[in-house]
C-alpha cells in the first residue's frame, strides 16, 4: 500500500496540472487533443449538443470550440459517454480480467464496480489484493467494493473468515469505492455486532454500502436503511424496488445471466424515478457477453423504440458511491467516451433523433483508416492515447 500523502504533497502534486487545465479551458492553452465537431449526448440535459471537446491531461476541460496540439474531426459521429456496470463479481465470468475488458470494452463499457466476493470465499485477502492487481492497466477502469460477507453465511464453508479488520486496510486502495452487497440482512437488522462493525468500518473511510436484500419490507427494510446501505440489486418487482427506492435507496437495474429484472422494473425507467436507477449485470458468463453484449444490451432493451433512451444513457453512467468519472460528457470528467458512424446508427434497428440515446448497434468502418493515432491496445476497436487517457470505443453488433 502506497504510503499515505500529507495535504501540501496532494496540492503541490496536482497545482500545475490544475492551472494548466484552467488555462486550456479558457482557451488560454492548446488542448492535449480536440475532439472537433463533436455530437455528443447531454446526459444532464437529456439530448444531443454539438461542439468542440477538449481534454487536457485525460480530462475533459471544456466543451465549445476549441484548438488543440491534436485535433481529430468527429463530424457525422455520435459521441457517448462510457457505459458502466455498477455491481458484477468478475469471477462470474469465468475469465480473467484482461479478457473480460476484451469483450465489454468493445460494447461500451469503459467502467465496472466488481465486488470480489468469489475470489475472497477461497482465496481471502489474498484473493482480493490478486484482482487488485490483474485488473491494473486494462482497457476497462476496474473499482471495488469490498466482500462484506466471506463466508455468505455462518453454515457455509469457505477458505476463510473476513472480519472488519481483515480488509481495512484495502480501503486505502484508489480504486476501492466502499463495502459490496451487504447479504446478511438479517445480520444487519438484528444489530449483530460483526456485521454492523463491517458497516460502521466503511463509513469510518467515508465508503459507501451496497445492498443485497430480496423483498425485504416494511420495518426491516427501514432498519437496514437505518444502518447505512445505499443501494440494493436484488429487486425483482416494481413494488418493491419503489418502496425501497421511496426510503432513499438507489435501485441497481439488473440484467445478468442467472437473474434478469429489466422487464418487472421497466416502470421506473420515467422523468419522475430515473435518476435513482442505474443498470448492473451482477454476473454475465462467456456466452451472454459474446453473444448478448452488457450494458449496452440492457440499454437497448430497455428502450427498443428510441423512447426514454437519453434518460436511460444518464444511469447507464451511475453507480450508487457517486462514481461517475466515465459516466457523463462533463468538465473535469475521464475522457472517456463511445463513438459511432452516424450512417451505422441510421442503418440499425434503433434510429438516431435527438432526445434519444445512441446506443444502437454501431461500427466503424474497418476498412477504413483509424480514427485515431496514438498507441493501439491489442483490444478491436479500441485507440488509447498515450499522452492522455482517452479510450474511444466502437459498439458493435
Amino acid at each position: 500500500m502506497k504510503p499515505h500523502k500529507t495535504t501540501a504533497q496532494c496540492v503541490e502534486r496536482k497545482l500545475g496540472r490544475k492551472l494548466r487545465l484552467i488555462r486550456v479551458a479558457r482557451g488560454e492553452e492548446p488542448a492535449d487533443i480536440v475532439f472537433k465537431n463533436a455530437t455528443y449526448l447531454n446526459v444532464f440535459s437529456n439530448d444531443f449538443c454539438h461542439g468542440d471537446i477538449a481534454v487536457s491531461d485525460g480530462l475533459i476541460a471544456g466543451i465549445g470550440s476549441y484548438h488543440g496540439s491534436k485535433e481529430v474531426d468527429v463530424s457525422g459521429s455520435f459521441v457517448c459517454p462510457g457505459l458502466i456496470d455498477a455491481h458484477i463479481h468478475l469471477e462470474s465470468s469465468l475469465v480473467s480480467p484482461a479478457e473480460f475488458a476484451r469483450a465489454v470494452i468493445r460494447h461500451g463499457t469503459t467502467t465496472v464496480i466488481t465486488d470480489p466476493h468469489e475470489i475472497a470465499n477461497v482465496m481471502g485477502v489474498d484473493g482480493i489484493r490478486y484482482m487488485l492487481e490483474a485488473t491494473e492497466g486494462l482497457p476497462v477502469d476496474v473499482h471495488f467494493m469490498l466482500p462484506s460477507c466471506v463466508p455468505a453465511t455462518p453454515l457455509d464453508e469457505s477458505g476463510c473468515t473476513l472480519d472488519y479488520q481483515a480488509i481495512d486496510d484495502l480501503y486505502d486502495h484508489p480504486r476501492v469505492l466502499g463495502l459490496a452487497e451487504m447479504m446478511n440482512y438479517v445480520g444487519v437488522i438484528n444489530g449483530d455486532p460483526a456485521v454492523i462493525s463491517k458497516i460502521l468500518a466503511s463509513q469510518a473511510h467515508h465508503k459507501k454500502i451496497d445492498g443485497h436484500a430480496p423483498d425485504l419490507s416494511g420495518a426491516d427494510l427501514n432498519a437496514y436503511i437505518a444502518a447505512g446501505v445505499y443501494s440494493d440489486h436484488e429487486c425483482s418487482t416494481c413494488q418493491n424496488a419503489l418502496e425501497k427506492l421511496q426510503l432513499g435507496q438507489f435501485i441497481m437495474i439488473r440484467e445478468g445471466t442467472a437473474a434478469q429484472n429489466l422487464r418487472a422494473l421497466l416502470p421506473l425507467l420515467n422523468q419522475q424515478y430515473y435518476s435513482r436507477c442505474m443498470f448492473a449485470t451482477d454476473d454475465k458468463h462467456p456466452l451472454d457477453l459474446l453473444q448478448g453484449g452488457h450494458i449496452h444490451g440492457a440499454w437497448l432493451a430497455a428502450a427498443p423504440d428510441g423512447k426514454r433512451r437519453s434518460r436511460t444513457g444518464g444511469f447507464a453512467g451511475r453507480h450508487a458511491g457517486g462514481h461517475d468519472p466515465n459516466g457523463t460528457l462533463r468538465v473535469m470528467r475521464r475522457a472517456d467516451a463511445a463513438s459511432g458512424d452516424q450512417k451505422a446508427v441510421k442503418r440499425a434497428r434503433n434510429e438516431a433523433a435527438i432526445g434519444n440515446v445512441v446506443c444502437a448497434p454501431l461500427a466503424l468502418d474497418k476498412a477504413g483508416a483509424p480514427l485515431f493515432s496514438g498507441r493501439v491496445m491489442d483490444i478491436d476497436a479500441v485507440a488509447v492515447f498515450a499522452d492522455a487517457v482517452c479510450k474511444v470505443t466502437a459498439l458493435q453488433d
